[in-house]
């Protein structure tokens, strides 16, 4: 099993909360390690001042050579967990992209549902809602469009459902014969 099996092996078993935790502590983390890597910089710089005018020239150039190293391999490590941090951004965006698109779905056939229903005059003779149904698909109707729904609900669903007569939840006798006029 190669590293990048390995990690979508490991990835498999890693929840979103976890994920979304990695990524933010990631986030917090980066600035932090190249403050780090800078403060680093800068006592190794210190350092190195300090030991030439103890140390040899012999010295001096091992020193150097050291801290470079150091520095790369600091580089690099950070440039690993960039491209990692990269990966895990963008199978996130799929895995958001694909459970908006699921909602969207579920959410047009709730409407659908909802319209096909209010709308029968087999099953709503009367062509009415209540207050309370109304204002729960038109809730449901924002919803989806903020969430980018758009077609068929525009052109057919909205204007039926708008043209059906709306009972106040006060007005209890028309709710009763309401009720009793649906199947």
């Amino acid at each position: 099993m190669d590293g990048k099996e390995a990690f979508f092996a490991m990835m498999e078993n890693i929840s979103l909360t976890d994920v979304i935790v990695f990524l933010l502590g990631a986030c917090y983390i980066t600035p932090l390690v190249r403050k780090g890597i800078k403060w680093a910089g800068d006592v190794i710089k210190k350092t190195e001042y300090k030991e030439e005018a103890i140390n040899n020239a012999a010295n001096l150039a091992e020193y150097h050579q050291q801290s470079i190293d150091i520095r790369d391999g600091l580089k690099k490590q950070i440039e690993a967990l960039q491209e990692t941090v990269n990966g895990i951004i963008a199978r996130l965006d799929k895995m958001e992209e694909a459970s908006q698109a699921k909602e969207l779905n579920r959410m047009r056939n709730l409407l659908l549902q909802s319209y096909q229903y209010y709308t029968s005059p087999e099953r709503n003779s009367t062509l009415t809602w209540t207050k309370m149904e109304a204002d729960t698909f038109w809730a449901l109707f924002r919803d989806y469009k903020d969430m980018g729904g758009d077609g068929y609900m525009d052109s057919d669903v909205e204007p039926a459902m708008n043209r059906l007569v709306i009972i106040q939840m006060s007005d209890s006798d028309a709710i009763q014969a309401l009720m009793q006029s649906r199947r």
